[in-house]
């Protein structure tokens, strides 16, 4: 298990301490990247005032993003599952003949 380490990030100009394991600092570092690039990209198409609804809709499309992509994963583990059926089903065929 490793150590955590504080770090700062800046989100939207402004700056923040995070505490995390020293080896997430990466994955820490582009969250906080995503963040910073999804509440530029809100503010920036200007349909919304106030930093609170910039966080709060780029975390929806965040979350939107997310659920589709767990969607997407779903649908790609069933399908595995189907080709693994049917490769061991082939394989107990050829074992019989």
């Amino acid at each position: 298990m490793s150590a955590d380490v504080t770090i700062a990030v800046r989100i939207l100009d402004n700056e923040y301490q995070v505490r995390c394991p020293a080896d997430q600092l990466e994955e820490l570092r582009a969250s906080a990247g995503e963040v910073d690039q999804r509440m530029r990209q809100v503010r920036d198409e200007g349909k919304v005032a106030g930093m609170q609804q910039v966080a709060i809709m780029a975390a929806l499309n965040i979350a939107h993003d997310a659920m589709k992509l767990r969607r997407q994963l779903d649908g790609a583990e069933q399908a595995l599952g189907g080709l693994g059926e049917r490769l061991q089903t082939a394989i107990d065929a050829h074992r019989g003949a």
